[in-house]
């Protein structure tokens, strides 16, 4: 391994460990947040808490550092980011989230320039940096992806559950209001916690269609947005909401069945997306193994990089355009 090698792999590992340190002192304990945010706001008028609605509770600072998070701040995506990390169930500030990504292109990039430089080509260390950083910035956005549609498919499940609990409170003479807390209590997380920040909301003085709104839009979920639809247009025109409520259980139960009818139907061609798009490469990699001499010249070579490269392009257009086709809107 050259000097080169050595001083861009020190340098990689050197930024990590600086965002490490960075984002470890800026993040505080959730609990002590919402302690300190609950005091604050034991000590302000009633009053006070009409005007925030169903965010009063939300600390919204993206930093504790306060020229980052007026930087923060001020970018377009980051309301948009904010969303998201709540969508997921994550409790990090947008700030923190920023420092997680420059941590995972720092760290990728060290890592397969490390590997890399074992080729001893400097051009191979060069094209495994950009690669490295590449692919560090696209894993954090992948995985808050992943855990947003696995925690928004855990609450649909539990809304319907949700709404035959509410319909069973409000027959058995329970308020609207009452409905939502028993429900919430026995309720399992994820869809427990957003009630709980919904009730929490209006019990500070929050008004209560605002409240859960915002819980629909941070939901952004179809099911839901049916609930929100009857539950909204009972507050107005009034009604009997509990056999409202068993109504779009049935409607919600029926739309479930049937996605779950597609997803089924279309399961052989979702696998196949993933089995042609991962052949090729780990034919290319038993190959190189069996015979290094003649396919390592794919990573040694400029023309073989150049060959790689647009495999690479054309195996990844083809994997989203059939993962495209078999995708069907419900």
């Amino acid at each position: 391994m050259d000097d080169t090698s050595l001083m861009i792999a020190a340098a990689g590992w050197g930024l990590t460990l600086t965002l490490i340190l960075v984002g470890v002192g800026s993040m505080r304990g959730a609990d002590s947040r919402m302690r300190q945010r609950v005091g604050a706001l034991s000590q302000r008028a009633p009053e006070a808490f009409t005007t925030s609605g169903a965010s009063v509770l939300r600390d919204r600072r993206a930093s504790n550092f306060r020229a980052f998070d007026a930087f923060i701040r001020r970018q377009r995506w980051s309301e948009a980011t904010r969303y998201s990390l709540e969508r997921a169930g994550l409790r990090l500030r947008v700030g923190e989230w920023v420092l997680l990504r420059v941590f995972a292109v720092g760290f990728m990039a060290a890592l397969l320039g490390f590997l890399g430089s074992a080729l001893g080509d400097r051009g191979m260390v060069l094209m495994a940096l950009v690669v490295g950083a590449v692919l560090g910035g696209m894993l954090p956005p992948f995985v808050l992806k992943f855990k947003i549609k696995r925690r928004q498919a855990q609450m649909d499940r539990q809304i319907v559950e949700m709404t035959e609990l509410m319909a069973s409170m409000l027959s058995s003479g329970f308020g609207y209001m009452q409905a939502l807390m028993s429900a919430a209590r026995q309720l399992e997380p994820p869809l427990a916690d957003e009630v709980n920040r919904l009730v929490e909301a209006t019990q500070v003085g929050g008004d209560a269609d605002e409240a859960l709104e915002e819980m629909a839009t941070r939901l952004d979920s179809r099911d839901f947005q049916i609930v929100t639809t009857a539950i909204s247009i009972h507050r107005k025109t009034g009604g009997d909401l509990a056999q409202i409520l068993r109504g779009v259980a049935s409607t919600i139960r029926g739309r479930q069945s049937f996605a779950r009818e597609v997803s089924a139907l279309t399961s052989k061609e979702r696998y196949s997306a993933i089995i042609v798009a991962g052949f090729p490469l780990l034919l290319a990699l038993a190959l190189t193994a069996m015979m290094p001499e003649t396919f390592g010249r794919l990573f040694t070579q400029f023309e073989g990089r150049l060959i790689l490269g647009a495999a690479l392009v054309m195996d990844g257009i083809g994997y989203y355009a059939i993962k495209r086709i078999s995708r069907i809107e419900i």
